[in-house]
């Protein structure tokens, strides 16, 4: 709730400096994030499903920050 809450009033900041992709960012970030949670409610292995698919993808995702990462070093 706390977080919502948050990121209700960077949004609400964003807008009124007139800052416009990140109003749009934040705005995205609040409404992920309660459907989200609104799943998770009514899914009981919604939890459980995520982790899986990230369990998948986390080989690729390393292997590509590793290489992306001695490529800068050079």
């Amino acid at each position: 709730m706390r977080f919502r809450l948050a990121l209700q009033r960077a949004t609400r900041r964003a807008v009124q400096i007139h800052q416009r992709e990140s109003a749009a960012l934040l705005a995205r970030t609040a409404m992920e994030t309660c459907i989200v949670g609104l799943w998770c409610l009514n899914e009981p292995n919604a939890v459980r499903q995520p982790r899986e698919s990230e369990i998948k993808v986390a080989p690729t995702l390393l292997n590509s920050m590793s290489s992306a990462g001695s490529s800068l070093s050079q």
